[in-house]
């Protein structure tokens, strides 16, 4: 198969780690694959798998962390150079890899020559209904489903995703897939032994326990609530909390710290290379989000066995912890229903095997073979006049 998969840059965040390894595994497996990008120079290129052809469509260099205008301009920029590639090369398949790729890919693909020599399929990385109003909820639909029902087919990271698009966008359930994405690999046990990069986790045995947020500092992902949470808890309990990541929210966050006097208590250490390593050690992650699609930080904490306690986001939050079956599930912008359940996951001795064992289909090497037969079947079948393909069945 020739494969393209486009996103905006390999920057910091879970779809663009997505697209890397979905890249780099189809690479693996024989396949020819063409990753396109809006903005070149971001730092995760270097882990790119040397057979994939990288295809900047723009000269500008990315950001660390891509989102608001900029990443809007970068991407409107790179229409043209899109429809160049698409023209000259013919891939068997266009896949815009994440939410924010999917008005573009879809516009470049409908201004192909031959749009129907290519395949378009869109990732919904994220859960595409949200919206804080009912007046936003409206427009964000009639914003957004013109492009969405241009695919071919939709490949959902999670049921709830899928749900979503269907629900929110009206689109057809025999249209989309359930997909699970390859979130861990090969060598977690390896990267848990590392080092965690930062002295707390250091003596995470003898000292106070450790409580870790681990992402992008955006209102999606729900850091203010859990400093709010954090300050109930320490209250009750000695413990610390240790927020990994960066973004647009970091400062408003330590102000936050500061003004609630928790400046010896929590930390903002930046982005960790290491989160398996960080996770390992953490007596307790929590994932505060307001909403989400597949988010990978919970897959990886549930790997490396840390007890978990999760908002009960619009996402596949709920699927993956079994309805709050093995962690904490708290309803969503919350704050004392988190503080909570956090103190109780403090003091909860986790099933550290059913963890483990609620993330299987998330290890690469099953998710890489669920992406190929997929791809496989549907290119397969895509001439016939009524395509029938098994929906939502690897995400289970």
């Amino acid at each position: 198969m020739h494969i393209a998969l486009f996103i905006h840059a390999l920057t910091v965040g879970g779809a663009q780690n997505r697209t890397l390894s979905i890249a780099n595994g189809l690479a693996d497996k024989g396949h020819r694959v063409d990753l396109l990008v809006a903005a070149q120079g971001a730092p995760n290129e270097s882990q790119l798998d040397k057979r994939i052809r990288f295809v900047p469509l723009g000269s500008r260099a990315s950001e660390a962390i891509g989102t608001g205008l900029r990443r809007v301009t970068d991407l409107m920029s790179a229409i043209p150079a899109l429809v160049r590639y698409l023209n000259a090369e013919v891939p068997d398949v266009l896949i815009g890899m994440a939410n924010h790729a999917v008005p573009i890919a879809v516009l470049a693909h409908s201004l192909m020559r031959k749009p129907r020599s290519t395949a378009l399929v869109l990732r919904a990385s994220n859960h595409i209904a949200h919206s804080p109003s009912a007046q936003g909820q409206y427009l964000r639909r009639l914003h957004l489903q013109p492009f969405w029902r241009q695919a071919d087919q939709i490949i959902a990271v999670s049921r709830s995703v899928a749900q979503g698009l269907t629900s929110g966008l009206g689109i057809a359930p025999e249209r989309i897939t359930v997909l699970p994405s390859p979130i861990l690999p090969v060598d977690l046990p390896e990267r848990a032994k590392a080092g965690p990069g930062h002295p707390w986790l250091d003596d995470a045995d003898t000292g106070p326990p450790i409580i870790v947020g681990l992402g992008r500092f955006v209102h999606q992902k729900g850091f203010d609530l859990l400093v709010e949470a954090f300050d109930r808890v320490c209250r009750q309990r000695p413990c610390r909390l240790l927020l990994f990541g960066d973004g647009p929210q970091r400062e408003a966050l330590e102000n936050r710290i500061r003004q609630l006097g928790l400046g010896d208590l929590a930390a903002l250490p930046g982005v960790t290379s290491e989160p398996y390593a960080v996770l390992s050690r953490a007596d307790l992650f929590v994932l505060p989000s307001r909403w989400e699609g597949m988010p990978a930080v919970l897959i990886e904490a549930l790997a490396v066995g840390c007890p978990v306690v999760a908002a009960n986001c619009p996402g596949g939050v709920a699927e993956v912890i079994e309805d709050g079956g093995i962690a904490g599930l708290v309803p969503t912008d919350d704050v004392p229903a988190l503080a909570d359940a956090m103190l109780s996951g403090l003091s909860r001795k986790p099933d550290r095997d059913a963890l483990r064992r609620a993330v299987l289909p998330y290890h690469t090497d099953p998710a890489i073979t669920a992406h190929e037969r997929w791809l496989q079947q549907y290119l397969n079948k895509r001439a016939a006049p009524l395509v029938t393909l098994e929906t939502g069945t690897y995400g289970r």
